[in-house]
């Protein structure tokens, strides 16, 4: 499908128009008013766009070339606007002559040319020189028109020409899209396989008869059919058989239908009115009663379009909604382009293009040294972890977690089937499951993993491109819960994993991490000290972990035994494939890294990393927190430490490599940035190694949150209201409906998190930019209301605060505010890792006064002053004393009448957005 001036630009997404269809979009916006031009390509197309556009004066011209099985054609979809400057068209056809020329196979060229040409007579007939230009355009590329009668009012404005006669055929003008003055072209291209796709049937689970299926289950005799097995993949082979079997009887067969329109008959009658109307447009009088009948249709479709869309949406949960919202509002990831193999050949089918991304995934991967780090560091002596026993109330437990998905792992059972059998399935899994740990051992199909390539960015041109996103088996899956379960409590209990460490660990968030450094880095400069921020990036972090070293490591700290052997059977001689659509590489071998996508890879990296902090030199001065793999190292210091703090921390550095180096991990130095707080900051230079410089940066993205050397989060305030007001206007866009209660709810779901997302680090305080965060809500609550209630004796628009009371809604001020007071909750609680003596001192209370008496520093700078320790404490003491005694959450909060007014009078920033 080719589209003429689209009028799209970057505020219009690629699934706005596509709408979860099956279809690719090829785009070219428009620069200015009007213009701008789109390809719909069926999404099982293979094809490749040409870099070279042309989109200038209000043209606009796209090029993309379409491979089929031994056939290969050049689509051209050109705008022209009747107004276009002479210069503009003398380069336009520029452009034509070196994609024409350059082109040694079949073309296409079609679009809205706009010119005054003559097609219906034997001889074409350009009725002015700027015509009679393009037509010698046309005759020197052999170009054929197809086109012969009118296509906006008497006039043959939209071409489609060839070079190749046989390649077009039933040309047909048909009624316009909508309300376009413009008809629509259709046509015929003769090109082999191009458009039929292999039809081939495929379970569909989500229709799978449950019922049936438990029934069948428990008449299994499990302990027989298990008795006698060879090894443990015999042991699971025999399980996935008789789960096949069932399956093959209670999940039906599908097969994917062409795209149909399903509108009521009143609808469809409509439309075989306006169709009729269309061929007598000629006579006189019909053309006024066609343009009646298109707008009423077009109101007709509108309403049942709204009325459809808020029963559907209504039934669903909001885990589901966000879900469905999800795929309507992402833009559909670009088609995987044609990489150049070793030899520089392009591979263009989904086999060659797997087989490369195959290739890279396992360059990255390490082998062994054989070199023995330092175990020095490792904590010893505990008590063993060899050996415990898996019982089904576990499995029914891990089950019960499982999220709804179809997605087809090695053994062919997808998730949902252990979900919705879970009292059926638990007692063969817990067998098979003490059988795996008894024997040290896991079933091979476990180790296989299917890939699936995601693009890191909007354009990717090579396999550097992509990252890997693992599909492993479900019982895997379970099982690496019982065990992890078992390890986090060994771990916990002898607190092996450092309390520097904050990545997938119990209780912690990004949110624990950036406080805990934020609120040092304030009260540091508060005390006019300067502080210098290295940040770490490790290459390929959880590929390049070796697995001797992991597991003597693991037998160090004292996992032994039978679990020690599983999870050497569990990380080695696994194998991954890449697969893209239908075509799955050969297998490789996964020879270092822990397993991404499964459940212990995490632990293990945490564990792999455990005895980092053990090896530097780090105390008030210098300090060292990590999330995962993301490490940042600081130090505080005045004008008279500054040399032997600086020294400190870059001995420090020297170490970390160092240690990086034993156990095979690379530090990025591109990605590896120092940040320089303060005012009389002296900037001293670090090295990662003697010759490599860590750069400077003067801001940062750290773990989602942006923010400079002043500490001023300014940049990540404009840049989450820039992309809330994006997903708003998507969300307008694509939903038609004017339901206030449906639209606010979409705005909880998809907005409100963007605005808010650990709004506790960057709460602001200056008047501008709460101003700037609520006009999200505010733009919002203004549309929604011209939008449904317009009509219902509204003369003007009601105030802000009206808005929010009308759609029973908070303020985003007022919400930010019981966020915090909801941390501080968590925090006295201990839901965090962060520790309430750490950072609050609270004095007794005097007289009767039933409230908590929160000491609050006297702070000197007023970034410190504004941090959340310090503006929670001021807060605090003004709140009752069963606060904290309450199961709390940020509703219950705004519900609480008393709380709410609270925060009212003491938010600072309510006053401000209330009054506008």
């Amino acid at each position: 499908m080719a589209l003429q001036e689209t009028w799209m630009d970057n505020t219009v997404t690629d699934e706005m128009i596509l709408c979860n269809l099956p279809y690719h979009i090829l785009r070219l916006d428009r620069r200015g008013r009007g213009g701008g031009v789109a390809l719909l390509l069926r999404d099982h197309f293979h094809y490749k766009r040409l870099h070279t556009h042309f989109n200038r004066g209000g043209i606009s011209c796209l090029s993309a070339d379409i491979t089929s099985a031994n056939q290969r054609f050049r689509i051209i979809n050109l705008y022209r606007p009747p107004n276009a400057k002479q210069s503009d068209c003398a380069d336009l056809m520029d452009h034509l002559d070196v994609i024409l020329s350059g082109c040694h196979f079949d073309v296409i060229l079609l679009g809205d040319f706009n010119l005054d040409i003559n097609w219906s007579g034997a001889n074409i007939n350009p009725h002015d020189a700027r015509s009679s230009k393009y037509v010698s355009l046309f005759e020197n590329h052999n170009l054929k028109q197809f086109v012969n009668t009118p296509t906006c009012g008497s006039r043959t404005l939209d071409l489609v020409l060839s070079n190749n006669e046989q390649l077009i055929s039933e040309v047909h003008v048909r009624n316009p899209l909508a309300n376009s003055d413009h008809f629509i072209v259709a046509f015929s291209i003769h090109a082999s396989n191009i458009s039929n796709k292999l039809v081939i049937p495929y379970p569909d689970f989500a229709n799978t008869n449950f019922s049936l299926m438990k029934e069948e289950l428990s008449t299994i005799n499990w302990e027989a059919l298990f008795d006698g097995y060879l090894d443990i993949d015999d042991l699971y082979s025999r399980f996935c058989n008789v789960l096949h079997q069932i399956l093959d009887k209670c999940v039906p067969l599908k097969t994917s239908h062409e795209l149909s329109s399903n509108y009521p008959i009143h609808i469809k009658k409509l439309f075989e009115y306006r169709n009729f109307l269309f061929y007598r447009l000629h006579r006189r009088g019909v053309e006024e009663k066609y343009s009646r009948i298109c707008n009423k249709l077009s109101h007709l479709i509108d309403r049942y379009t709204r009325n459809q869309e808020k029963r559907k949406l209504e039934k669903m949960k909001d885990k589901e909604l966000y879900n469905f919202v999800n795929r309507r509002i992402r833009d559909k990831p670009p088609q995987i382009p044609d990489f150049p193999d070793q030899f520089g050949r392009r591979a263009t089918s989904n086999l060659e293009k797997s087989e490369i991304l195959a290739d890279y995934f396992s360059s990255v991967l390490i082998r062994d040294d054989g070199i023995v780090p330092d175990y020095s560091n490792v904590p010893k002596g505990f008590p063993p972890l060899n050996d415990f026993i898996i019982m089904p109330h576990t499995v029914v437990k891990q089950l019960r977690k499982l999220k709804v998905s179809y997605s087809i792992t090695f053994d062919g059972i997808p998730q949902t089937i252990f979900l919705r059998c879970r009292q059926e399935l638990c007692v063969p899994l817990a067998h098979i499951f003490n059988c795996c740990l008894r024997l040290g051992s896991v079933p091979t199909l476990w180790k296989k993993s299917i890939v699936t390539p995601i693009n890191k960015h909007s354009s990717p041109t090579s396999p550097q491109d992509f990252r890997p996103i693992s599909i492993t088996s479900t019982a895997a899956k379970i099982m690496e819960r019982c065990v992890k379960e078992k390890i986090d409590d060994f771990l916990d209990s002898h607190g092996i994993i450092p309390m520097n460490q904050f990545g997938f660990s119990k209780n912690s968030s990004t949110t624990d991490i950036l406080l805990q450094s934020t609120h040092d880095w304030t009260m540091q400069l508060s005390k006019q000290k300067c502080i210098d921020i290295i940040y770490f990036d490790i290459s390929k972090a959880f590929d390049t972990v070796s697995h001797q070293k992991l597991l003597r490591k693991l037998e160090y700290l004292g996992i032994s035994g039978n679990i020690l052997k599983w999870l050497e059977s569990f990380l080695v001689e696994r194998t991954f494939s890449v697969k893209i659509h239908d075509s799955y590489s050969n297998e490789r071998n996964v020879t270092s890294g822990v397993p991404q996508g499964s459940v212990l890879g995490p632990l293990l990296f945490n564990i792999y990393l455990s005895d980092l902090p053990a090896t530097l030199d780090y105390d008030t001065d210098v300090k060292l927190l990590m999330f995962a793999d993301d490490i940042k190292m600081y130090a505080c210091y005045d004008e008279g430490e500054a040399e032997a703090v600086t020294k400190k921390l870059q001995g420090n550095i020297t170490k970390l490599m160092s240690y990086m180096r034993s156990w095979q991990l690379t530090i990025s130095l591109e990605k590896t940035k120092v940040m320089y707080v303060g005012s009389k900051n002296p900037k001293k230079t670090y090295f990662l190694q003697p010759d490599s410089k860590i750069d400077e940066c003067i801001c940062i993205k750290d773990l989602g949150i942006t923010y400079d050397n002043k500490l001023s989060y300014a940049k990540h305030i404009e840049k989450v209201v820039a992309n809330a007001r994006t997903v708003m206007f998507r969300l307008l866009r694509i939903f038609k409906n004017n339901f206030p209660s449906l639209l606010c709810r979409l705005f909880k779901l998809y907005v409100r998190p963007v605005l808010e997302h650990n709004s506790v680090i960057w709460n602001p305080h200056k008047g501008k930019e709460i101003a700037l965060i609520e006009s999200v809500q505010r733009t919002f609550t203004r549309i929604v209301c011209l939008r449904s209630f317009a009509c219902q004796n509204s003369p003007t628009l009601p105030s802000y605060m009206d808005r929010l009371r009308r759609l029973n809604l908070n303020s985003l001020v007022i919400r930010r505010g019981a966020m915090d007071l909801h941390y501080l909750w968590k925090i006295w609680n201990r839901s965090t890792r962060l520790r309430f003596s750490t950072f609050f001192v609270l004095r007794p209370c005097r007289g009767r006064t039933a409230n908590f008496n929160f000491y609050v520093p006297a702070v000197r700078k007023e970034r410190h002053f504004q941090s959340y320790f310090v503006r929670i404490s001021r807060m605090a003491r003004l709140f009752p004393l069963n606060f904290f005694r309450i199961k709390c959450s940020v509703k219950k909060i705004l519900a609480d009448k008393k709380l709410k007014d609270l925060l009212q009078k003491n938010i600072n920033g309510y006053e401000l957005i209330s009054t506008k």
